[in-house]
C-alpha cells in the first residue's frame, strides 16, 4: 500500500487540485477543538462538493 505522500506525488494536476482543496478545508477545521455536529457536517459537505464538482466519472 502506498503512503499518502507517494499518492500525492504521483497524482495528475487535476487530482492534485482536488487534494489541495480538500486539505485546505480540512486545515480550516483544525482551528476548532471540538466541532459541533452541524459545523462538522458543513465541512464534510464542502469536501464532498469539491470532489463531486471536480471529479467526472
Amino acid at each position: 500500500m502506498k503512503k499518502p505522500n507517494e499518492v500525492i506525488e504521483a497524482a495528475s494536476p487535476e487530482v492534485l487540485s482536488v487534494i489541495n482543496q480538500v486539505l485546505k478545508i480540512h486545515q480550516e477545521g483544525k482551528h476548532y477543538r471540538n466541532l459541533p455536529g452541524d459545523m462538522e457536517r458543513d465541512f464534510c459537505d464542502r469536501i464532498i462538493k469539491v470532489i463531486k464538482d471536480e471529479v467526472k466519472v
